[in-house]
């Protein structure tokens, strides 16, 4: 610092003048002012590279000051000159007072520095993935700025490119995204800070967990050998860690694997779950309700079978069966198994026939739910087991012989037999064994069955399935099916004059004598058998080529009449005139 004595008593006024001029634009920062600062100490601070004008004056108000130059001995060029304070801190403007022998000290404060800005995330994890830095949710950013000197005036930050605003209090980012932070501060005697830049993501979404369950079955049962994964996805920062708990147990961490149901009771349990993310958001827990099934099937037996007695003579229908009906107090049945005397098991869908060989028949048999619980015998741990005794016994293991015959009109042609609704169909059977019992029928696999009693007959057109059964006497069926088309739509008629009327109104038309009709008739199921026609009520004619021969000056009437193969009979009626 240069040092310039004064006399004394003399008062001392500093004044500083500074201009600036600075362009404000998007991403600009403001101008900022250099100048003086007095703070509440009364201690002064001078931006470094601010000029300083000494100015002296009687009045403590500073009243007519006059500038002092640094060559003030000589009036003539008594010029305001400025002065510099070399670096920054405490600085000291003295004069050395004579009378009192001792000297007298002003203080005034360099300050060139800018201050320092730092940030902080409150309440938010930070993850850095591949050098990328991410927050999480609930995030507040606290700027804090600190000057050596002078002491910090105003701190700004802007937003993504937004305009700078000045920061006041911790603020926080709502949305997530991308975002970069700009910040920086002045001090009271306008050194900037150079401008702080922070790259960064904000990650408030939670992540979203899956359950995923191997063996269940309808209405959330499980069994202990269900399997239960957990499977978390987070679009951001990634799974940190997935946590669990069942009914009112501790939270526990999920490791990948198999979630253990096995040491829980039978009955109704709850899991609860939820995913935390790399920053910390925590997912909304989730539930998932299920009963674990620990019991086995029950299986039960039952005989079904028919005799029929003639004479001294029992016939055996060779249809007795074994019926297994399983049950399942909660998941339902998957499957019964069952063997026949140390056979491959089979798996059951129907009863069974049982042997019909003279002797003793072992059949073993378990059911499986569909939590493959298994059904185990008492007495050995293993299948349960049924005996069939067998004696000596007629078997008729054959079911009735069935014929049909059709009455009336039929056609068959391209492997089809048309009928129509006037045919009958009857029904018949014979059996050399136990004998015929009885016939039904089914119409069109409908699964009511008819029993047989006299010719049936259609009314309906179209195709027909007719399942014909045949019952003996220990009800041995067997069945037969009869396809056919019913044709009950008569032939179409199609006629065209071979020249074009004289004349013609909305109710007749005239035609010259040598007029002729020509007939195409169609029918598109069985075909036609014949076509006749009649003029004016004479004796119909069959028709072979175009119809001649009317009545001249009179209205002519001529009936035409089309028979198909099946009898199906259409008629039309051609009315007209014809000139002299």
């Amino acid at each position: 610092m240069k040092k310039i004595l004064f006399g004394n008593a003399i008062k001392i006024t500093l004044l500083l003048f500074l201009t600036f001029a600075g362009k404000l634009n998007a991403q600009v920062q403001p101008p900022h002012e250099k100048k003086m600062y007095v703070d509440s100490l009364n201690r002064i601070y001078n931006q470094t590279s601010l000029p300083l004008y000494l100015f002296i004056s009687n009045n403590p108000n500073g009243a007519n000051p006059v500038g002092m130059s640094q060559n003030y001995s000589d009036l003539k060029h008594n010029d305001v000159q400025p002065m510099y304070l070399d670096g920054d801190g405490k600085h000291h403007i003295k004069h050395y007072d004579e009378i009192e022998k001792i000297p007298v000290t002003f203080v005034i404060y360099a300050d060139g520095k800018a201050p320092k800005t730092t940030h902080i995330f409150e309440n938010s994890v930070l993850y850095t993935k591949d050098t990328k830095k991410y927050y999480g949710n609930n995030q507040k950013i606290k700027l804090t700025a600190k000057d050596d000197l002078c002491g910090t005036d105003k701190i700004y930050y802007s937003i993504n490119s937004e305009e700078y605003k000045q920061y006041t209090e911790p603020f926080a980012l709502t949305t997530q995204g991308d975002f970069i932070l700009k910040y920086y501060s002045v001090d009271y005697v306008g050194n900037v800070e150079n401008i702080h830049t922070e790259n960064f993501s904000i990650d408030n979404t939670p992540p979203t967990t899956f359950y995923t369950i191997n063996g269940i079955s309808d209405n959330n049962i499980i069994s202990v050998n269900t399997v239960i994964y957990f499977n978390a996805e987070d679009n951001s920062t990634g799974i940190s860690k997935t946590y669990y708990r069942i009914d009112n147990g501790a939270d526990v961490i999920y490791y990948p694997g198999k979630i253990p149901v096995k040491s829980l009771e039978e009955g109704t349990h709850t899991i609860y779950f939820h995913s935390v993310d790399n920053t910390g958001n925590v997912e909304a827990e989730k539930s998932y309700e299920f009963f674990l099934d620990k019991t086995a099937p029950i299986v039960a037996t039952d005989i079904l079978g028919d005799k029929f007695i003639i004479g001294n003579q029992t016939f055996f229908s060779g249809r007795t069966k074994l019926k297994l009906t399983s049950v399942d107090n909660k998941s339902g049945v998957k499957e019964v198994k069952y063997s026949i005397n140390g056979s491959p098991f089979n798996t059951y869908t129907e009863a069974f026939y049982l042997p019909s060989k003279k002797g003793l028949h072992l059949i073993d048999y378990y059911a499986i739910d569909n939590l493959d619980n298994r059904t185990l015998s008492n007495e050995n741990g293993k299948v349960m087991e049924y005996q069939h005794y067998v004696g000596t016994i007629y078997v008729d293991l054959t079911g009735p012989s069935l014929t049909h015959k059709i009455i009336g009109k039929q056609l068959i042609t391209r492997d089809t037999i048309f009928i129509n609704s006037e045919t009958k169909i009857e029904l018949a059977q014979t059996d050399a064994e136990s004998g015929p019992q009885k016939i039904a029928y089914t119409i069109n696999n409908s699964p009511e069955e008819i029993n047989y009693s006299e010719p049936i007959s259609f009314k309906e057109s179209g195709f027909h399935e007719l399942n014909q059964i045949g019952y003996d006497n220990v009800n041995n069926r067997n069945f037969k099916t009869l396809n056919f088309v019913v044709d009950n739509k008569a032939p179409e008629i199609f006629y065209k004059f071979s020249v074009n009327p004289i004349s013609k109104t909305d109710s007749s038309a005239t035609y010259p004598s040598f007029v002729s009709i020509f007939l195409a008739p169609q029918d598109d199921i069985s075909g036609i058998e014949s076509i006749y026609f009649s003029i004016n009520n004479l004796p119909k004619k069959q028709y072979t080529s175009g119809i001649k021969g009317f009545s001249t000056e009179a209205e002519n009437t001529v009936k035409i009449e089309v028979t198909d193969n099946l009898g199906n009979i259409k008629e039309e009626v051609i009315k007209f005139f014809i000139e002299k």
